[in-house]
């Protein structure tokens, strides 16, 4: 559709009749052009999929997730993301059991048995996997 300057006075329709036109056809094919069905499907499938994607950048940016980590001390480190932001981040300390010490076997009687509580102990973490 083109664009031209009216000369002052001159109506819409004088202005189509000297151009070899009527305001009617263009008229008719401007609205067949705006209610041509395969148009308006494609531009209503592109709204939708637009508002699809809308909806799932809204929930990735919405959602909250939970990530544990066991760290070498025995602890575990919980890390709670929001829209790819950490929002909290705390550490539960282990459970701790004493086991006997490799390093400090107990002393043994002159008879080859073991001296009860004289081996060395040390604490480590019990881990049960239904609590992580």
């Amino acid at each position: 559709m083109e664009i031209q300057q009216v000369k002052s006075g001159e109506t819409v329709l004088e202005r189509e009749t000297r151009q070899g036109g009527t305001t009617e056809e263009s008229f008719h094919a401007i609205m067949a052009e705006l209610t041509d069905t395969e148009n308006v499907r494609q531009e209503l499938q592109k709204r939708a999929e637009a508002r699809e994607e809308a909806r799932a950048q809204e929930l990735r940016e919405s959602a909250r997730t939970t990530t544990r980590r066991l760290m070498p001390d025995g602890t575990i480190m919980v890390t709670e993301l929001k829209g790819g932001k950490v929002q909290d981040r705390y550490r539960y300390r282990p459970e701790l059991i004493a086991v006997a010490d490799p390093a400090r076997p107990p002393v043994k009687n002159p008879d080859g048995t073991d001296v009860p509580g004289t081996g060395g102990t040390k604490l480590r973490p019990y881990f049960n996997i239904l609590s992580m």
